[in-house]
């Protein structure tokens, strides 16, 4: 069977090319009209972790959000500012607990571990972008302040992903000794990840999808 649709893709390459190509670009505008939005929250019944989850939401509710770390560097001589800025995120909406500064030994650099809520309408990425906000003044004074956590994630392509295309490019290159012979499973491998990334963002329209599936 395989081989038969390997034969007939062949034997209409130019129509499945303009079909491919047709496809992605009607599937990429249909995610422009229609796209919706990944989400954080939502549950998973009858599942362990949604037990466990519900149990942590009980029993200890400042700690069942989404997990984050404010990391500060050049400590010495900004910790008086650093004390403030911790004293304004411990009133931010959305920080449901906030531990005390751990300084590393050599006194430089610093954590504060946050919990941001993900209920209740609240949305860890708002009150990420507060607390970002916040920061600036402090970093202004010279303080290096950083953030870690989804909630901070910004997205896009990460530079290894890059790094691994152009690898597979020159590997394929090597391999291959042709530029179309090479190109064709590179460009094979895109079209399949952008038809991918298009649907998921028409499926988040209908239904409840995290954010990490995209």
């Amino acid at each position: 069977m395989l081989a038969r649709i390997a034969r007939t893709s062949f034997r209409h390459r130019r129509a499945v090319v303009g079909g491919w190509i047709a496809m992605l670009v009607a599937t990429v505008a249909l995610t422009g009209a229609l796209g919706g939005k990944t989400t954080s929250t939502g549950r998973l019944p009858g599942t362990d972790s949604q037990q466990a989850q519900d149990l942590l939401s009980r029993q200890f509710p400042q700690r069942s959000g989404d997990a984050a770390t404010i990391v500060f560097g050049d400590l010495p001589g900004h910790r008086p500012a650093i004390d403030r800025y911790l004293h304004t995120v411990a009133g931010v909406r959305g920080v449901t607990e906030l531990d005390p500064l751990e300084v590393a030994p050599r006194g430089s650099i610093a954590i504060a571990p946050v919990t941001l809520a993900n209920n209740n309408g609240l949305k860890p990425s708002v009150t990420a972008t507060e607390l970002e906000h916040l920061a600036g003044p402090l970093r202004r004074q010279g303080t290096n302040v950083q953030f870690s956590g989804n909630a901070f994630s910004t997205g896009g392509l990460p530079a290894t992903e890059a790094i691994g295309l152009l690898a597979a490019v020159i590997i394929l290159m090597l391999a291959f000794g042709s530029v179309v012979a090479m190109g064709l499973p590179i460009v094979t491998a895109l079209v399949g990840l952008g038809l991918t990334a298009a649907l998921i963002g028409i499926v988040v329209r209908f239904f409840t999808t995290p954010s990490f599936a995209h």
